[in-house]
């Protein structure tokens, strides 16, 4: 019977941040990365525009029409048992550095991979929306 060897990228959080004011939520993100054994990847407004798949290959940047105006984290290459590691890392280091959690998370899949970060950024928000009962 042959293995099967699937192409599962490495594990990475991949953190937009709108502008200044977010230093604690960007370390608290990067201390969660450490402990988990994921690589940290920090971006802003220039490469909002851009697809997933162009962002996580590295690709130049791409400033979207309208920057997502709060923080995003995209979560890649986690197991069940890995994600459920990260995001407690997550809520215990965002709690012990005082920082704001990051509200829109997104698991990056094959489905979500060809959306830019804007438009991903615009549906999570929604999503949060109607979750939480805001308007």
């Amino acid at each position: 019977m042959k293995a099967r060897v699937q192409n599962t990228p490495s594990p990475a959080l991949w953190l937009y941040t709108p502008g200044e004011g977010h230093e604690k939520t960007a370390l608290a993100v990067m201390a969660a990365a450490s402990e988990t054994g994921a690589a940290f990847h920090p971006f802003g407004p220039e490469s909002a525009g851009m697809k997933l798949r162009a962002l996580l290959a590295g690709g130049g940047p791409v400033p979207a029409e309208t920057p997502p105006e709060e923080p995003v984290l995209l979560i890649q290459g986690f197991d069940r048992k890995g994600l459920d590691a990260v995001l407690r890392a997550l809520r215990e280091k965002t709690a012990e550095m005082g920082a704001v959690p990051v509200a829109l998370k997104a698991v990056v899949t094959p489905t979500n991979l060809d959306w830019t970060v804007e438009a991903l950024a615009r549906e999570l928000r929604q999503e949060h929306r109607l979750m939480h009962g805001e308007k």
